[in-house]
């Protein structure tokens, strides 16, 4: 009951639940959590978790360890989820940047830190803040470095939140192009190539993260040259066989599509491939090819 809100806080249930996101037993610790987001999903409830109370509390446990640091972000980003406020709150907080600064150095696949910055890149007001930071180059090299040598699981958060970091915002951004040209040149060296192989595997949400991701790259010069001086890139993208799933199909489409609207191609490619480029874009997303007629002689 939203009545009830502001007296959860006053009598310290908040308190206690963010004290007990440090206990060892993980069901306590999941329960904790629940009670911290079901507060965060009302207007009134965000407001206490995020007071100067709630804050200060989030602060002093998430300083006891590594893992329980863990724990209050999974608080924060899930908070974030469900309010547009809770994103301003954490902000304001300082727990972005705490969080951004995490991926900057961590070399482990942390879900929570890869998936705050896709939340922060799908933002308006997110991207302007990562924009502006000091080590967005770091978050960039690290999570190149997942999407190539993570675990399944967060190869596709990394790849995903990249795809959101590369794409253009909806404001002007002065120098965005040289901006983003120097977070390129801090991934991984085989980050392109490795994310069109994906293309080919038999799992269709990795091939719509890779075609995300390769599809902002193409709407600038430095992606156009990376993915054309990989051997063999557009074989692998116009071979249809590879995706059957109709959503990997459309994402597959649009990365196509992205290409070939580049006013950089010509500059790397030949004509013959923009030639096939078009054909397949002619043909459409969900084009299926009809098995050849034998024909008996009698």
């Amino acid at each position: 009951d939203r009545r009830n809100l502001k007296m959860i806080g006053e009598v310290g249930i908040m308190k206690h639940a963010i004290l007990l996101l440090a206990d060892e037993d993980p069901s306590v610790v999941k329960e904790c959590n629940k009670i911290l987001v079901n507060l965060a999903s009302y207007d009134e409830g965000v407001i206490i978790l995020y007071s100067d109370q709630g804050v200060k509390l989030l602060k002093e446990v998430l300083d006891k360890s590594e893992t329980i640091r863990y724990r209050v972000f999974d608080v924060i980003i899930d908070s974030i989820l469900i309010s547009d406020q809770a994103f301003e709150f954490a902000s304001s907080a300082g727990f972005i940047p705490k969080i951004k600064a995490v991926v900057s150095t961590q070399s482990t696949g942390k879900f929570a830190c890869v998936d705050v910055m896709t939340l922060l890149n799908a933002r308006v007001d997110g991207k302007q803040v990562f924009l502006n930071c000091s080590s967005a180059s770091g978050a960039v090299r690290t999570l190149s470095h997942l999407a190539t040598r993570g675990v399944d699981d967060v190869k596709d958060r990394a790849l995903v939140a990249l795809a959101h970091i590369f794409s253009s915002p909806d404001v002007y951004v002065p120098d965005f192009e040289n901006k983003t040209n120097i977070w390129f040149s801090h991934c991984q060296p085989g980050l392109v190539k490795e994310t069109l192989q994906v293309l080919s595997l038999p799992s269709p949400p990795r091939q719509c993260a890779a075609a995300s991701l390769l599809s902002n790259l193409a709407l600038h010069r430095y992606g156009i040259e990376a993915i054309t001086r990989v051997p063999g890139w557009s074989e692998r993208l116009l071979e249809r066989r590879y995706c059957q799933d109709r959503e990997a199909q459309a994402q597959r489409f649009a990365l196509i599509l992205a290409i070939k609207r580049s006013p950089s191609l010509e500059e790397f490619t030949d004509r013959e491939i923009i030639n096939k480029l078009s054909k397949y874009i002619n043909e459409g997303a969900h084009y299926r090819e009809t098995a050849p007629t034998a024909i008996l002689e009698l």
